[in-house]
């Protein structure tokens, strides 16, 4: 072993596999070593370095996978192999940077698959770890963990997308790693992907003065998603040299990471030649797809680059280098300039929402729900009279996308819905002004932003003959208690992946509603129905939850939490208005949904 360099940085010693240079470490570190021929298991994971060629030395080839683009070599970490940072396509770089990418050319290179891949173009925000890590252009790869490789075994496969706004996120994040989710499901694959987010992933080239070039034809300002449905394509392909079904694919993510994986549920481009999906099985966390723009509202982006930055060419943009990009970025971002998925008709449906009752997910078993507390996480973003204005104005601000002639009817269904909601808390029974209650306004607010599109989604695909079913993670733990909030948004992600998170504190009992999570979640990609048996936390007997399907008829869920338990008809008077109000105001532009709540 062979010292290189050492670089002081703040706490403990921490090596790092082989000499480079790192700019960025999630880590603590008193000094970061680098070293040669060394074992990558040893070395900070969330540390970045480039994968290198692998020539005129031995490598393990126990842990490297041949395919068509080269052989990978990968290597064990608690009893697991684990496979980062190989690639599903060609790099966005120069005049890629706004076109999909293409298949990688046939190699017999080999090639270490040792580090994670830079994470995207984005802000650094410290409650996405993954802004922390290294960024560039090469970032279009995955990463994959499995208990051993045996190319004929046919194990269930699991794609993460990870969330993040559309703008912040990627699989370097801690919390995504899949390495105890193995551990504990030895016979399934995890994969985990980067994607291209915010101006890369959804600028609109046809906005731009030269955006109507040949080359940018089909990317309809969402290469976001074409990258997500590309790398569940390289996964059909692909996994069956690491020991996957490809027949048996479950593709899962929380917040933008679930809408996304909504749309390669609906996605025309995610069905083979024959109309058939490439998933089996979708999990959808805490996203509503009804906060998506249609092609008419597009242009705030665009806008913001021509009018504040002098930005008006594509070309602009791919000849700038990445950290001129990220600064670009970075006064966008000053601009309060969002991005969102398009519904283009072509990538994504006119209608997404509503697509799940024409069978646009056809053959596809569904498990989807939210979390029963999920605005007050905003409360851990926002300065107070932030969060309480956004809390109000949230379902007033959807008159705005009403036509006129609809406006009357749709007052009269948000009276009747607002009534239903006072028919469920006894506190707002007896003539209390419910409507000024912070308390109803985050119902209110839930409702319209994950119940309402998770609901319709479930009901249209029952409608259309799908399997469909739906949860709601209801575990208050302390941790959350502590932060202030209630079972707020993407509470329940730790639970699944079993990764420190602030929002959990491992504690004998939260660990017992992560054992529960896995259970549903591992089931579900092996049987594609998420039925389970647990102890019971009263009186110690075994449980059995045969979960029933979701319907319009029934709305049956499974409430999660240390008792899980069937509910029957859940908010179904609410779930039925609100389908109503939906089909007068069926999507809202999600830059303009945002700036309007922030309306006084």
């Amino acid at each position: 072993m062979m010292a290189v360099a050492a670089i002081a940085v703040n706490a403990q010693t921490v090596q790092v596999w082989r000499g480079g240079q790192v700019r960025t470490t999630l880590m603590n570190a008193d000094s970061i070593t680098f070293v040669e021929n060394e074992d990558p298991a040893k070395a900070d994971e969330y540390v970045y370095a480039p994968n290198r060629n692998i020539t005129g030395r031995s490598y393990d080839q126990t842990k490297a996978v041949k395919l068509n683009q080269g052989t990978y070599v990968g290597f064990e970490k608690d009893g697991v192999l684990q496979f980062y940072g190989i690639p599903y396509g060609q790099q966005p770089i120069g005049a890629l940077r706004f076109q999909r990418s293409k298949a990688l050319p046939a190699s017999d290179n080999v090639y270490e698959a040792f580090h994670f891949a830079h994470s995207a173009c984005q802000e650094k925000e410290k409650s996405e770890p993954a802004s922390m890590y290294e960024q560039g252009d090469d970032m279009l790869a995955l990463n994959i963990w499995a208990s051993e490789i045996k190319p004929n075994d046919k194990k269930p496969v699991m794609v993460y997308i990870h969330g993040g706004g559309y703008t912040l996120g990627g699989s370097s994040d801690p919390l995504y790693n899949g390495r105890n989710f193995v551990k504990k499901n030895p016979d399934i694959i995890m994969v985990t992907i980067n994607y291209r987010i915010n101006l890369c992933g959804y600028l609109n080239a046809k906005k731009m003065d030269d955006g109507n070039q040949a080359k940018y034809e089909g990317v309809n300002a969402n290469l976001a998603h074409l990258d997500q449905i590309d790398a569940v394509w390289w996964v059909r392909h692909n996994i069956g040299a690491f020991g996957g079904d490809s027949t048996n694919i479950t593709v899962f993510g929380e917040s933008a990471g679930c809408v996304s994986t909504g749309i390669i549920a609906v996605s025309p481009l995610a069905k083979d030649k024959d109309g058939n999906s490439i998933v089996k099985n979708i999990i959808m966390q805490s996203g509503g797809m009804n906060v998506i723009q249609n092609p008419d509202s597009l242009g705030g982006m665009e806008r913001n680059l021509r009018d504040s930055m002098g930005i008006s060419k594509m070309a602009d943009l791919e000849n700038l280098s990445f950290e001129e990009l990220n600064q670009v970025w970075l006064q966008l971002v000053a601009k309060n300039t969002t991005a969102n998925p398009n519904a283009d008709g072509t990538i994504i449906p006119v209608d997404p929402v509503f697509s799940w009752e024409t069978n646009a997910a056809k053959g596809i078993n569904v498990l989807q729900g939210y979390n029963s507390g999920e605005f007050t996480y905003f409360k851990t973003c926002f300065p107070e009279e932030l969060y309480l204005r956004l809390a109000k104005n949230v379902e007033r601000y959807l008159e705005k996308s009403v036509a006129p002639e609809d406006l009357p009817n749709y007052k009269n269904l948000r009276e009747k819905y607002y009534a239903a909601i006072r028919s469920e808390f006894p506190e707002w029974k007896d003539g209390v002004p419910a409507e000024d209650s912070l308390h109803f306004q985050e119902e209110v607010a839930d409702d319209w932003l994950f119940l309402a599109a998770h609901a319709i989604e479930a009901a249209g695909h029952a409608y259309a003959g799908g399997n469909s079913y739906f949860y709601l993670f209801d575990y208050w733990s302390q941790a959350l208690k502590d932060q202030g909030m209630r079972v707020g948004h993407a509470a329940e992600v730790p639970y699944v992946f079993r990764n420190k998170s602030s929002f959990w504190y491992q504690t004998a009992e939260e660990l017992e509603v992560s054992d529960i999570m896995q259970t549903i979640w591992a089931n579900f990609a092996r049987t594609g129905k998420p039925d389970f048996q647990y102890t019971s936390k009263v009186d110690g007997s075994p449980k059995t939850i045969n979960w029933p399907q979701y319907n319009a008829a029934s709305r049956d869920i499974v409430v999660i939490n240390r008792n899980p338990a069937v509910k029957n008809n859940y908010r179904k008077e609410r779930s039925e208005l609100l389908e109503k109000m939906m089909r007068l105001s069926p999507t809202f532009h999600y830059s303009k949904f945002l700036t309007g709540l922030l309306e006084p």
